[in-house]
């Protein structure tokens, strides 16, 4: 019984493992994608990102749902019904199932695991792959996006994204910010965003009297340096020093003055 549920381990864990390849795969295929069109249109690569993240969930998600011994037995006839009931009847010791897992694992060690995946589409996405991120490089290289085609074609399309740069800020600028307004007795200032403001100062309330600002005064620390920086010994006594310390204090003294 545990070399029937061994099998039946193996067989759904390496199922994930090559769908969870496949689907990345497909999640690259986005991301090359969306990375060309990006650049061409000079969008920021971390959307791109980002969609392809969503379409890696949605696309493994989808093929783990999937029955595993149904899509092997639609690939291997012979082992149609029998993969199935071996794997209800995986805890039966009985000499019918013993008889029917000894069949079925004949069939599967000659089965190749890669069934899972589709050879044809495996190679369209490789093919896509290679060939979206080789165009990348190649506008990237040479500088080929919307805005150049369209100066050149005389279609000013600058002007219309700008436009909606400025849209966005201005949407962006209106959203209340609590965490800054909270702390201010105007919030509407913190709202401003990249506005040009014009700003009076009123000095007549204030201890400020613009027409007494001036440049910094220089401080003048001196010039006068000694010459000379040395060091000398002080007198020591000798006589509350031990006899067999005082050569060695007496060295100490002679080198610190030299």
């Amino acid at each position: 019984m545990r070399l029937v549920k061994k099998m039946f381990f193996e067989i759904i864990f390496s199922s994930i493992a090559l769908l969870f390849l496949d689907s990345l795969l497909t999640a690259l295929l986005f991301f090359s994608l969306f990375y060309f069109v990006f650049t061409f249109f000079r969008i920021d690569i971390l959307f791109a990102a980002l969609i392809s993240t969503v379409f890696f969930l949605i696309s493994f998600i989808k093929k783990i749902r999937q029955n595993k011994i149904m899509v092997l037995e639609k690939r291997y006839p012979q082992l149609e019904e029998k993969l199935r009931t071996s794997y209800d009847c995986s805890s039966d010791d009985n000499p019918v199932a013993l008889a029917l897992h000894t069949d079925v694992i004949n069939l599967v060690t000659n089965a190749d695991i890669n069934a899972f995946l589709n050879s044809k589409k495996l190679l369209i996405k490789v093919s896509g792959v290679s060939v979206l991120l080789f165009l990348t490089i190649v506008i990237s290289a040479y500088g080929f996006d919307v805005f150049r085609i369209t100066e050149r074609i005389g279609i000013p399309i600058q002007p219309v994204v700008n436009r909606i740069k400025d849209i966005a800020v201005d949407i962006s600028n209106r959203v209340p910010l609590r965490q800054t307004t909270e702390y201010m007795e105007n919030g509407k200032v913190a709202q401003l965003g990249d506005q040009e403001l014009n700003i009076t100062i009123d000095t007549y309330n204030t201890d400020i009297d613009i027409n007494e600002i001036n440049e910094p005064e220089k401080n003048d620390f001196g010039g006068s340096f000694p010459a000379e920086v040395g060091g000398y010994a002080q007198e020591s006594y000798e006589e509350d020093i031990s006899t067999e310390h005082r050569e060695v204090i007496k060295d100490y003294f002679k080198r610190i003055s030299r």
